[in-house]
């Protein structure tokens, strides 16, 4: 007996959505049950076709189902054509066209988020405040990276938000809306995760029994799994796979991944432009619910090291790897010296005034731990201007290199001043 062979993952998913998108198209473009009555005046060509369909998807055929969907557009078509025919001859414009809003551009498909279109005159207008994660920081379903030196608490900060996620608390003074959240990490195990958990929940004052049906960890150590998310071909890893399927089973609201380069396309450059983008897409695409609202991903992510003259904050130019790192993702937040920053932000305007983050708003934390712990937590200590922080950071340098180029130029003249009095001895002697 041979074997099933094994399926593509992506490949399914790109067949599925194939056929609905198209499924959706027709129904749209044959309005008033027009298929249907042209089924019924005994054209049932739609009935093998979408046989054809089912089978040539069952067996991740792309080009079966292609040829199978473009003959039932064909049918679709003349549905459209035996429906005017029905219509009275005093229309003179097709029964399909009149019966399209003048605002939509013809040949674009109707807008959903299913179809990926939207046509500015059949969608509503959004509204004035987004859908947040975290109110001013994170949008609903969007890629986003936490990016920091190391060792400087990322890993802590991003725990606190899921932790607040989890129960839908405040986080740093800003509202999460609440759902559930996975932390996938690539460096720690489960129990470590875990008492880190607990001690940052302490920290923040959250009620541990009501979040801990809203939040898991994964190890990629535990679980003997490889840390990359895909291959270097892009295709889906066994780790992937893994999260994919609690996603599709959980439907959370946030994925935390530790870390972004950890998890890279095994012997893949993160350098690479090309590499980047298609690594973060990809991810982004594969953990997306095929029946339910993305999920916010944020990764975590290091700073280039700085060089010895580094004086000023980093900036997005200072992240480590390729720019397209930055340009995929709708939110760059960068954790500096218990400062953090809202570098970029997708939709930074749509947000209630009291929430609204500039590009100058300096966020300054603290540690915090409760009695008895090992770990502590980031929390607020107080909101800032950057502008004003990097100026008084300069000028407190500028003092510091002033104070040793005096104290060395004033030992340099001691030493001077003690070779002429020597050499004063010596000559006397």
């Amino acid at each position: 007996m041979t074997s099933a062979p094994l399926r593509d993952p992506l490949l399914e998913i790109r067949i599925k959505k194939m056929i609905d998108l198209t499924l959706e198209d027709i129904n749209r473009i044959c309005p008033g049950g027009a298929l249907q009555q042209f089924i019924d005046a005994g054209n049932e060509g739609t009935g093998p076709t979408m046989i054809a369909v089912d089978e040539a998807a069952q067996a991740g055929s792309l080009p079966g189902v292609k040829a199978a969907l473009m003959q039932l557009r064909k049918i679709a078509a003349e549905a459209i054509s035996h429906a005017d025919r029905q219509k009275s001859k005093s229309i003179n414009s097709p029964a399909v066209l009149a019966e399209e809003p003048a605002e939509v551009v013809a040949g674009v498909p109707a807008s959903s988020k299913k179809s990926g279109w939207a046509n500015l005159g059949e969608s509503p207008r959004p509204k004035p405040v987004a859908d947040w994660l975290w109110r001013g920081w994170l949008r609903d379903g969007l890629l986003a990276v936490l990016v920091a030196h190391g060792e400087a608490g990322k890993g802590m900060l991003a725990s606190g938000l899921g932790l607040a996620v989890a129960a839908g608390a405040d986080y740093l003074g800003h509202p999460t809306s609440q759902g559930k959240v996975l932390l996938i990490s690539a460096e720690d195990d489960c129990e470590e995760m875990l008492s880190r958990l607990h001690d940052i929940a302490a920290a923040l004052g959250l009620d541990q029994d009501h979040i801990k049906k809203n939040i898991a960890v994964y190890s990629t150590a535990d679980a003997g799994v490889a840390p990359s998310l895909l291959s270097k071909d892009m295709q889906p890893s066994e780790l992937l796979v893994e999260i994919q399927r609690v996603v599709q089973a959980v439907k959370p609201k946030l994925i935390i991944l530790d870390t972004l380069a950890a998890m890279a396309p095994a012997g893949a450059d993160l350098i690479s432009a090309t590499v980047a983008t298609q690594y973060l897409c990809g991810v982004g695409a594969f953990l997306r619910p095929t029946d339910g609202p993305a999920p916010t991903i944020l990764f975590t992510h290091h700073l280039r090291k700085p060089g010895k003259e580094a004086a000023d904050r980093p900036t997005i130019h200072d992240v480590r790897d390729s720019g397209a790192i930055v340009g995929s993702m709708r939110s760059v937040m960068i954790l500096h010296k218990e400062i953090l920053t809202l570098d970029k932000c997708n939709g930074r305007r749509r947000v209630e005034q009291e929430y609204r983050i500039d590009r100058n708003d300096a966020f300054e934390l603290e540690w915090k731990s409760a009695m008895g712990c090992s770990n502590g937590a980031l929390v607020l200590r107080g909101k800032s201007n950057l502008m004003e922080l990097e100026t008084a950071e300069r000028q407190r340098l500028q003092e510091d290199a002033d104070r040793r180029a005096t104290q060395k130029r004033e030992e340099k003249e001691a030493i001077k001043k003690g070779d002429a009095e020597n050499a004063k001895i010596r000559k006397y002697d």
